[in-house]
């Protein structure tokens, strides 16, 4: 279990990003239940840490939150008292220094001389109730009306969706070790989402990007300056209207290239005069023509790469889509009634969003259209469900 005195929010984002990587737990489990029965129940639980203990083995966490951080269990730091159960003793991000140990580790748990149950009973009473302080922040967090209470809600490490799980107002300590001990099972088998959507990431074309607008940029550049080229070509031979058709053809064809050009220029009026042949503004179209096709060849390229890109994406988004899928209807079918998805971070959100801006510059023309559209269709699709 969690003892924690951090908001909803701030307790999701430390779950998700500053948990250590040899102690970290994949799920982690929030009981909104604030009635009086409901803290007799949670003091139960709390008090019979054995069989939690076995019930949520390594990869489950349970929170509890105190925001007083008074009792046996408190570490002095301005965050407020943070303890771990299950798992090893913990080291605190803001605080390096401390540990942030395990419930069962505590001498107040392990202390079996006078009055031990006591003490444990106490530390058990109070802890429930200061939990139930925080629902009203959770209900927010978790989107969850009054009448949706009880339930656990569960996170999943890596992934900006919890799952919200109606208990009944007649769950018993016992029913929600059972519910704990199938969540185990589900975390066992738990893809690493956290270092999935890391390789989705890293995989992105971000770093072609910069060169393809850039030459993208030099075309259009190129292709402006030999526009004026022309059209002081076409004003010097005062060409026909013929020839500003063939001109307007070739300006529409977005340039296709250097033969091309060489074949307007044949086809021109004036093609025969000799002041033309060695006209020096004909010969910079020329080049510029070269150049813009040279620039265009990179491009292609630079291309290929992204297409190479977003086919390894692909592959690596279809996975978590149909992992997460899979992973959501398994939790959501642990209890009967309404349960829910809903969001609770923002974590992958934004470098998503800029996967989906580089995904957008690949070129999805050509025999491969089929294919890459539907290799997007999976990146887009992991990228919208946030």
């Amino acid at each position: 279990m969690l003892i924690s005195s951090a908001s909803p929010q701030e307790l999701v984002d430390w779950f998700h990003t500053r948990q250590e990587p040899l102690t970290q737990q994949p799920l982690l489990c929030v009981l909104l239940a604030p009635r009086n029965a409901d803290q007799k129940k949670l003091t139960k639980l709390i008090a019979d840490l054995d069989d939690v203990d076995r019930a949520m083995g390594s990869k489950v966490g349970f929170i509890l939150l105190d925001p007083k951080a008074t009792t046996t269990l408190a570490i002095d730091r301005s965050g407020g008292e943070v303890a771990a159960f299950p798992g090893q003793v913990l080291s605190s991000a803001q605080h390096p220094g401390d540990d942030i140990r395990a419930l069962r580790d505590e001498q107040a748990f392990q202390d079996l001389g006078q009055n031990w149950e006591k003490v444990q009973q106490r530390i058990a009473r109070d802890t429930s109730k200061a939990t139930a302080r925080f629902v009203p922040e959770f209900l927010e967090l978790f989107e969850i009306s009054p009448e949706d209470q009880p339930c656990l809600c569960v996170l999943v490490k890596g992934l900006d969706e919890s799952v919200v799980l109606p208990l009944g107002r007649d769950w018993s300590a016992e029913q929600l070790i059972s519910l704990l001990e199938k969540l185990r099972v589900i975390a066992n088998q738990l893809p690493d989402f956290h270092s999935a959507f890391q390789s989705v990431k890293t995989a992105g074309p971000e770093h072609l990007l910069p060169a393809l607008k850039k030459a993208t940029k030099e075309i259009d550049e190129h292709i402006l300056t030999l526009e004026s080229v022309l059209e002081k070509i076409h004003s010097r031979y005062a060409g026909t209207a013929d020839d500003h058709t063939t001109l307007a053809t070739f300006h529409a064809d977005r340039y296709p290239g250097t033969a091309q050009l060489q074949r307007v220029f044949s086809q021109l009026s004036y093609s025969s005069v000799a002041a033309f042949q060695d006209d020096l503004q004909v010969k910079r179209a020329g080049k510029l023509m070269s150049q813009i096709g040279e620039i265009r060849n990179k491009i292609h390229r630079n291309d290929q790469q992204c297409r190479q890109v977003a086919l390894s994406i692909a592959d690596k988004a279809q996975l978590i889509v149909e992992s997460r899928t899979q992973m959501l209807d398994a939790l959501s079918r642990l209890q009967a009634g309404a349960s829910r998805v809903v969001s609770t971070s923002t974590l992958n959100r934004q470098a998503l969003g800029n996967l989906k801006s580089g995904l957008e510059w690949i070129d999805l023309g050509g025999n491969a259209q089929e294919k890459l559209t539907r290799a997007v269709g999976w990146c887009v699709k992991l990228i919208e469900t946030y």
